[in-house]
Order: C-alpha cells, then sequence, then structure tokens
C-alpha cells in the first residue's frame, strides 16, 4: 500500500525526465477491464480501473521496463510518441500490449493491452497522461518494489 501512495504521489509532481539517455514517467490511466471465461463466454468480471505505473526508456536501446516488471520490452518512436507493441507467447499463454506514451511529458498515455490461457481472455483499454519523473524517485521506487518482492518470498 506504501509504495502505491508513493508512485501516486509522483504522479502529481512534475520534474525532468530525461537522464543520461534514459527518459522516466509515471503514468496515471484509467480504463476498462473485462475478463471473460473461454469457451462459455460468461464474463467474469467488468471493471472500470484507476492504475498508476512508473516506465522507464532506454532511448539508445529503444527498451522499456516499468515498476511491477523487470522484462524488458521494445518501443520505437513515431512522431511526438513512444509506441510499445508487444507480444508474448508461451504454452498455453498468449498476449499483445500495445501503449503510446508522450516523448515529452506530460502527455497522453493510451493502452490497449488483451491476454488470453485455456480457461480465460482478459481486455484492459483507457486512456490517462504521463507526466515526467526523476531518476532519483525512479530508484527510490524500485528500491521499495525489491523490498516488497523479497518480503514475499
Amino acid at each position: 500500500m506504501r509504495l502505491q501512495i508513493l508512485v501516486t504521489a509522483l504522479f502529481l509532481t512534475g520534474t525532468p525526465a530525461f537522464a543520461e539517455g534514459e527518459l522516466y514517467m509515471v503514468c496515471r490511466v484509467k480504463g476498462r477491464n473485462t475478463r471473460t471465461a473461454i469457451p462459455s463466454g460468461e464474463i467474469i468480471s467488468d471493471e472500470v480501473a484507476v492504475d498508476t505505473l512508473m516506465f522507464k526508456f532506454d532511448m539508445s536501446n529503444k527498451t522499456l521496463i516499468n515498476h511491477r516488471d523487470p522484462t524488458l520490452a521494445d518501443f520505437s518512436v513515431k512522431g511526438d510518441k513512444l509506441i510499445q507493441d508487444t507480444e508474448i507467447t508461451r504454452e498455453g499463454f498468449v498476449a499483445r500490449l500495445h501503449g503510446e506514451f508522450p516523448l515529452n511529458p506530460p502527455g497522453p498515455f493510451v493502452v490497449d493491452n488483451w491476454w488470453r490461457n485455456k480457461a480465460e481472455y482478459q481486455v484492459i483499454k483507457g486512456q490517462g497522461d504521463c507526466r515526467p519523473l526523476t531518476r532519483g524517485k525512479w530508484d527510490e521506487i524500485m528500491e521499495l518494489v525489491e523490498k516488497e518482492r523479497n518480503s514475499k518470498k
């Protein structure tokens, strides 16, 4: 809970985002999260969700990570947007993650993701905005994330 409060508080503060070829931002999104059972098509849940996420973009290697998942994802630059289009395929699991971020925050954020396994299909679509973040704040939150992960082991 403390981590979510800190990340949300960071969203409310504007700070420089670029540091040594890296771009940092915190994004708040509001969207619809729908889970559907397979093969019945029965809706498991359909709710409006509000979330706050932090991102680190490596502008040289065109990769990004967020504060919840240390897995690197590729992105491209199109005009004034950073575009993530990631497809994941594993045994029994398929996903497509699409995000649009501002090249120069603050600016709009769009998410259009879906996941599917053998039991259900989940779609998350939403819009919001991103604000700049400093590397120091990113490092501070990532230290808390690591502590939280280790405490669950």
